[in-house]
């Protein structure tokens, strides 16, 4: 059979259109290969996972990549999860909530140890002695409890405040409570009584809180204006005014040895103070995002910070740079904070949840 020169001239073409088409396919044309999925996308699929540090201006070498397992995910609140705080021999956990509870869970396992009932508003933060015998929480309705962890009893009730404690936190001594409010003060109370010590007053707006020196002399207040009084806790006397933050000041926290502060803002920027200068050492870009929560690790080497983009980052706290990104959660983030160890981070989110991170 004689077949027509058209058809010879169609099938040719037709093989040639092939060839080009697996070549496309087999080299992209020329393009680059398509980017590996994010360090987002990852963790959102599978742990053990990969977690790689966010590239800054100042770095001038491919940031290190580290595994980072998502050892445990807290579900049992029904609201979202205003802070989480280890129990000082880095076993148990406890959560606090805007349902109006906190929750006491087993660090190993996740499984609810007990749950504490008893604000009539939402619970914004709960932390534990350094003995590790009580927990106090802070509330909405202005009145703080200290309850005993082996049991759930409440102890004590704190009042003396007329509006929103936003933060509680205990001496590292375990003598004594301070309480951050929205009505323009902070409170120091005797932790084992409950009496009322002092009354330190500031402006009345923002976002107040409150934390104590390494060795249990001094509070320190921050306003929303960009100030930080430090006061002696012993009489209230005020001691020093740290200016220049960076307004507005959102969290802050002292460095295990007492010698730098760092202080986070709504810009998603954090400044590492030194405290006997009072100047500026380094500065923690992270995410166009408020800074929630910051902390120290155990051993003053990092630094983590919780943002409002949902992620927590881990900083070099002698270099200022990333480390590190934990991703996981949905929507904003309200603490981060270090384990006894300095092997793990729980993280408290408006998802509802808190995770267990353990990172290298």
């Amino acid at each position: 059979m004689r077949i027509p020169l058209a058809a010879i001239r169609w099938a040719a073409l037709g093989l040639g259109t092939l060839v080009l088409l697996l070549v496309f396919l087999l080299t992209g044309s020329g393009r680059p290969a398509p980017a590996p999925p994010t360090v987002r996308s990852e963790l959102a699929t599978a742990t053990p996972l990969l977690a790689q540090a966010p590239t800054t201006a100042t770095t001038a070498t491919p940031p290190a990549v580290h595994a980072v397992v998502v050892r445990l995910i807290l579900r049992n609140h029904t609201d979202a999860v205003t802070s989480a705080a280890w129990s000082p021999d880095g076993q148990s956990l406890v959560t606090a909530s805007f349902d109006g509870t906190a929750i006491i869970w087993d660090a190993a396992t996740g499984q609810v140890q007990r749950t504490l009932r008893g604000h009539a508003a939402a619970v914004t933060s709960a932390v534990w002695s350094p003995d590790g015998q009580w927990i106090v929480t802070a509330n909405g309705d202005g009145t703080a409890i200290i309850w005993a962890a082996a049991t759930g009893q409440v102890r004590r009730l704190l009042r003396g405040h007329t509006a929103l404690i936003r933060n509680a936190a205990w001496s590292p001594d375990g003598k004594t409570i301070v309480t951050a409010s929205a009505d323009g003060t902070a409170k120091t109370w005797d932790a084992g009584t409950g009496r009322l010590l002092l009354t330190l007053y500031g402006p009345a707006n923002g976002r107040p809180g409150a934390v104590w020196s390494p060795d249990s002399k001094i509070v320190l207040t921050t306003r929303h204006n960009g100030t930080a009084q430090m006061w002696y806790a012993s009489s209230g006397q005020e001691l020093r005014t740290l200016t220049g933050l960076r307004e507005p000041v959102t969290c802050v926290a002292w460095s295990p040895d007492g010698k730098s502060l760092v202080a986070a803002s709504a810009d998603g920027i954090a400044q590492i103070w030194d405290v006997s200068s009072g100047q500026v050492r380094l500065t923690l870009t992270g995410p166009r995002s408020l800074m929630s929560s910051v902390a120290w690790s155990p051993d003053g080497r990092r630094i983590v910070t919780a943002s409002g983009n949902g992620t927590a980052q881990v900083w070099d706290a002698a270099t200022g740079q990333a480390q590190l990104t934990l991703a996981r959660h949905t929507t904003w983030l309200n603490s981060a904070v270090w384990s006894p160890n300095g092997r793990s981070i729980v993280t408290a989110s408006n998802d509802d949840t808190a995770i267990v991170w353990d990172v290298p």
